[in-house]
């Protein structure tokens, strides 16, 4: 077969840990076999960017304004204990908000739906886009003023809601309610009433509230850090409700007041809900019958509604900053910067730690790469647009269909085996290793391309 032949260029840019071994692993399976194309390569490990002194970054930031495609890998963000494990010379900042500085722009994230993948919020049956300006607020403490009017709720034909908190915040907020309604007006009304969808601000209360009782099939505009905050939720939505409680450390429970126990130390109680915190993490409390919180009036096992952690300080295994299986590997997040042609792709998830000690120690682990794939997929079929590629274009397609077509055949990671079966009844022959899944993937896109 072959390969679809790319005329320009796009940038990549590698990442640390299981998601640079599973870059690798996409790249020669996937993307190689099937396209040739010039990969401008960027070493953005964390290794890499401490011997550059981070000047890897800005370079590649620089390489995506020039080709106007950048593909990334996930990275590490630099804290204290990685500063000592890897020996920096400083704690370099995150290579996502290097990039997103230089660039600016909006990122906008899309969960992947898969049918067979059960869903927190089951009323949610088209995706939410969810938009966040690329810095500023809480990460930099600077205005950013959109010039250019984008398409996003066009190309799609969904509704367009802006959320914000101009109630209180009257100067910054109401800043960005009265720059929408402008531009909206002054660019975009009438063709939103040609294709039947409309434009709304929203107080985020409200708008939190109307999400989830809605069905998705709309774009939400937000503020960078509730962008930050509603996109991961939008990601655990997509999933179940399931969640891996024996990795947490500090456990809180949303649950019904009439089939609660009287909690003392709740945080929170009203009519109908309370929300406590068990009080022995890491407890062998949890599978006692009576420790199980209720669901819909059920009582089901390791079955919880809602979960957040905080590591206390005598843990010294270090704990995942939360665990519930709704999934980041679920989720596309795309930045799309202000000149309307340029973007970069990535995954939304982190490095996925714990299964590089695994690979390290030679066993096999079975990480979900739809995301990355994803970030293969959007960023090539973005080329595709800018070049005309119809060829190309259509392959992004296949191959995103192929990796949905395959967790809904019962292929699948076991993150997504866990929202389906749950982790007490859990075996092996639920689910995939990281390079078996790859190549199931691989026979379906195959398949495709040949009819």
């Amino acid at each position: 077969m072959p390969r679809i032949a790319v005329q320009n260029a796009v940038v990549e840019m590698d990442g640390d840990e299981m998601t640079r071994i599973i870059w690798a692993k996409i790249k020669e399976n996937l993307i190689c076999p099937f396209v040739k194309v010039n990969c401008l390569y960027f070493d953005l490990g964390l290794p890499h960017r401490n011997e550059t002194d981070d000047q890897v970054t800005i370079d590649a930031a620089l390489a995506i304004k020039e080709h106007n495609v950048g593909i990334k890998c996930a990275t590490i963000t630099a804290d204290e204990a990685r500063v000592k494990e890897f020996n920096l010379k400083k704690m370099w900042p995150s290579p996502n908000g290097t990039i997103r500085n230089i660039l600016g722009g909006t990122v906008f994230r899309e969960p992947i739906i898969c049918q067979t993948i059960p869903k927190i919020v089951p009323g949610w049956k088209e995706p939410i886009v969810v938009g966040r300006h690329s810095y500023g607020d809480q990460y930099k403490a600077t205005e950013y003023v959109i010039e250019k009017p984008g398409k996003m709720a066009l190309t799609k034909k969904w509704p367009l809601f802006l959320s914000t908190k101009n109630t209180i915040l009257k100067k910054y907020d109401g800043k960005f309610k009265d720059m929408f309604q402008e531009i909206y007006e002054k660019n975009y009304q009438t063709e939103f009433k040609e294709n039947k969808i409309y434009y709304e601000h929203r107080l985020i209360d409200d708008m939190v509230a109307q999400a989830l009782k809605g069905s998705g099939g709309f774009v939400w505009a937000c503020k960078n850090y509730d962008g930050d905050v509603q996109s991961d939720i939008v990601a655990q939505g997509y999933g179940s409700a399931v969640s891996e409680f024996l990795h947490t450390r500090d456990l809180y429970i949303l649950s019904s007041v009439e089939t609660s126990q009287k909690i003392t130390s709740s945080l929170h109680t009203d009519k109908n809900e309370v929300i406590f915190q068990y009080a022995v993490p890491y407890s062998a409390v949890l599978l006692q019958k009576n420790a199980r919180p209720h669901i819909q009036g059920k009582k089901n096992a390791h079955m919880f509604r809602w979960m957040w952690m905080e590591p206390p300080s005598y843990i010294k295994r270090k704990p995942y900053n939360i665990l519930s299986t709704g999934s980041l590997g679920l989720m596309t997040s795309v930045l799309v910067c202000p000149d309307g042609k340029t973007i970069e792709t990535e995954a939304a998830h982190g490095t996925v730690t714990r299964h590089y000690r695994q690979y390290q120690k030679g066993l096999p682990t079975s990480t979900n790469p739809i995301a990355s794939i994803y970030a293969w997929t959007r960023g090539l079929a973005h080329r595709a647009l800018l070049d005309g590629n119809v060829e190309l274009e259509k392959f992004t397609k296949y191959l995103e269909e192929a990796c949905v077509e395959c967790v809904d055949s019962g292929k699948m990671t076991k993150d997504l085996a866990i929202c389906i079966h749950g982790t007490s009844k859990l075996t092996e022959s639920m689910y995939l290793n990281t390079d078996d899944f790859i190549l199931a993937v691989k026979q379906i896109l195959e398949r495709k391309l040949k009819s």
